[in-house]
């Protein structure tokens, strides 16, 4: 018979820190679809900020390039 995760670290000195990363893992295991959604929505906007940089045509993004065009 295999002993339960208590059983077995029951005698350990660092049994509170393995039950807290045990817990804070439960808890990210919980939330990973938020923070995926998070990082792919944030990485989205950053890709989109970072093409509307590199285009000429938008005069509100480059006012010295369109000043000299007009």
């Amino acid at each position: 018979m295999s002993k339960s995760f208590a059983e077995y670290t029951e005698n350990l000195p660092h049994r509170p820190i393995l039950e807290k990363a045990i817990s804070f893992f439960e808890y990210i295991k919980k939330k990973l679809p938020l923070i995926v959604v998070v990082v792919q929505e944030m990485s989205l906007l950053f890709s989109s900020i970072k093409d509307l940089k590199y285009m000429p045509s938008i005069p509100f993004l480059n006012p010295q390039e369109y000043a000299k065009k007009n």
